[in-house]
């Protein structure tokens, strides 16, 4: 999820510099109203980058390197459905398949990037662009070549609360942020729910 703020006093950066950004999360009465469903919906998959890399860095939601940290590099670009101009950055889905290279159970991804076309993306239906580590983890042991190989996919998703063990909520201060104009990025929110609004307050 990203965000952007126009200052008014240069005090107001360095009061959330020194952490004091309070995110306010409303978790959704019902949490099928956020998209959360145990049924499997239809969908579609593409895949790029490195077959056992992250896709790309510094995607659409400004999470750049994604290796060794807890996004990990099983994630993907979701259509427009999906990216919800943005606030479906940092969401948690569940995909499986069911081609003869597929494992039965399915693989978790990370919405990181904005899928903007292409033969799924461009519809309007529900697409996901995976990296080449999330289309391996839905391939049975050895078959993710031939899985790959496929190169258009019709997929199951389903939307799952994000779980980063011992990881809090984080506040990542873009480096063109400026004293009078603020961009960040909320990194980590786990469990159900969506983060519908950040109230910023400024310090003594």
């Amino acid at each position: 999820m990203g965000s952007s703020v126009v200052l008014r006093q240069p005090t107001v950066l360095l009061w959330i510099a020194l952490a004091s950004v309070l995110p306010v999360a409303h978790c959704s009465g019902s949490l099928e109203a956020s998209g959360y469903t145990a049924s499997w919906l239809p969908g579609h998959a593409t895949w790029y980058g490195d077959p056992y890399g992250e896709g790309s860095s510094g995607g659409a939601c400004g999470y750049t390197e994604l290796a060794g940290t807890p996004y990990g590099l099983s994630v993907g670009a979701g259509s427009a459905v999906i990216y919800q101009n943005g606030q479906g950055c940092g969401e948690c889905y569940e995909v499986k398949c069911t081609y003869p290279s597929c494992k039965p159970t399915p693989s978790r991804i990370v919405i990181t990037d904005f899928c903007p076309g292409g033969t799924f993306c461009s519809t309007g239906e529900p697409a996901f662009d995976l990296s080449g580590m999330a289309m391996t983890n839905m391939a049975l042991p050895g078959r993710d070549q031939e899985l790959r190989n496929l190169g258009l996919y019709e997929i199951q998703y389903r939307r799952v609360p994000c779980y980063y063990p011992n990881q809090n909520v984080a506040f990542k201060v873009d480096p063109g942020s400026t004293p009078f104009w603020l961009s960040f990025t909320i990194e980590y929110q786990g469990g159900p729910g969506d983060i519908e609004s950040v109230a910023i307050r400024q310090g003594c």
